[in-house]
């Protein structure tokens, strides 16, 4: 069974982490699976990922026209390297599924559905709200869009469009969703629940998968020694905040952040470090009296995240928009608890107060009041410390996903005579 991954790229962004875990762990489980990544952005050296742009020429070139075609409202209409080499690589390698991610980025035009479902059926795994929105990846609570009406209150929410014509576009993506043989997955319920109710999926089939991940490398580890390894004192109360871009993402909440900080600062009885993870430099930081920040930057292996994870005795996660972020089902694989809004798919892998806390939206006091009081109890710690990791095997494992995923792509493959 030969299956064809076209995502934005191999390994930056959660959708192609989760991708790129599903490819590795289909491989290693079930013997009759092979897999191509197609990507706009190729960052590994991975033999079986194929770029849709030969140089950097040709890759700024597209993004060019990605922004004047977005500025103009035309989104994702044409690219002139990519559309060629999405389709000389699916004649190439012959796929009985074409597996589908986060095809918004600036590489894939939007009706190139029909012409990929003539080759084999498609699945497309949704990371985001913007299949069924006009042009962004996250409506913050408009549901214009369940009337064919945009979905999107602001032009300049991520991916951004110049002239509004988000009503036009998101009829326009109905109009090739229903010439599309195509079946839709989600990662949360929250999502699932979404896109059931979007008219522009009307008679697909349309399925949820939780992401799963190898709990053999995101595991409990020594807190001391992964202390010593990170240079952290071993008898204090750390904290722990993770992401890439914070400054130039409007979904992961850095002025929220700031303020949770600052208030945890004043509310807190005892000194306690911060550790901060991700691309670029957080957000500049006020004088804290009782916290101690330390960036780590970007951490390039998974070893060394979840050492990390279990440096930590708490997760802040103050998100403004989420489906299913990757780092709470990592951060409780490795038996750290979690505080975040109840944002997305959120809940589901917090539940309040068994391995974690789930806030309601944007109550930043009250956020910040809960993280001082539980670093205040070890033994609350150490019971959600347990929880979380009980609830990791029972919900997010790499097996989980995998079968699931191979249940489903085996019955489209049967159609092809394999």
């Amino acid at each position: 069974m030969r299956i064809l991954v076209i995502n934005q790229s191999d390994l930056s962004g959660g959708a192609a982490i989760a991708a790129f875990r599903l490819c590795k762990g289909l491989e290693r489980l079930y013997g009759d699976v092979e897999t191509f990544f197609l990507v706009g952005l190729k960052i590994s050296s991975e033999p079986n990922v194929f770029c849709t742009r030969k140089n950097f020429v040709e890759h700024y070139i597209e993004m060019l026209v990605n922004r004047v075609t977005n500025m103009l409202g035309f989104q994702y209409f044409w690219f002139p390297f990519s559309t060629k080499r999405i389709l000389q690589h699916v004649k190439k390698v012959k796929p009985h599924i074409i597996y589908l991610c986060n095809i918004h980025g600036g590489y894939f035009k939007t009706s190139l559905l029909k012409n990929l479902s003539s080759f084999a059926p498609i699945v497309w795994t949704l990371s985001d709200m913007w299949s069924f929105t006009g042009h962004c990846a996250h409506s913050f609570g408009d549901m214009s869009w369940k009337r064919l009406e945009s979905g999107c209150p602001d032009r300049k929410i991520y991916p951004a469009i110049g002239i509004d014509t988000g009503k036009w576009l998101l009829r326009r993506k109905r109009h090739i969703y229903q010439q599309t043989n195509i079946t839709i997955v989600t990662p949360s319920r929250w999502l699932y629940r979404l896109a059931k109710q979007t008219p522009v999926f009307k008679g697909k089939e349309i399925l949820q998968i939780y992401n799963g991940f190898d709990l053999e490398l995101f595991k409990p580890k020594n807190k001391g020694a992964c202390r010593a390894e990170l240079g952290i004192p071993a008898n204090t109360k750390v904290l722990m905040f993770s992401a890439d871009r914070l400054k130039k993402n409007p979904f992961k909440g850095g002025q929220d952040l700031i303020r949770i900080l600052c208030s945890i600062d004043k509310q807190a009885r005892e000194d306690m470090h911060l550790l901060i993870t991700g691309q670029e430099n957080p957000p500049r930081l006020p004088l804290f009296q009782k916290l101690f920040v330390r960036h780590l930057g970007y951490i390039k292996t998974e070893e060394l995240m979840s050492s990390c994870y279990s440096a930590s005795d708490l997760l802040l996660y103050p998100t403004r928009a989420d489906n299913l972020p990757n780092i709470l089902i990592e951060a409780i694989s490795c038996g750290t608890p979690c505080v975040t809004f109840d944002i997305g798919g959120c809940g589901e892998i917090i539940q309040n107060r068994v391995n974690g806390f789930v806030v309601t939206p944007f109550d930043i006091d009250k956020f910040a009041s809960l993280t001082v009081d539980t670093l205040g109890s070890n033994e609350a710690l150490k019971t959600m410390s347990q929880n979380a990791r009980k609830i990791a095997e029972e919900k997010f494992t790499l097996e989980k996903m995998c079968h699931n995923y191979y249940r489903l792509f085996s019955r489209f493959a049967a159609g092809c005579g394999v």
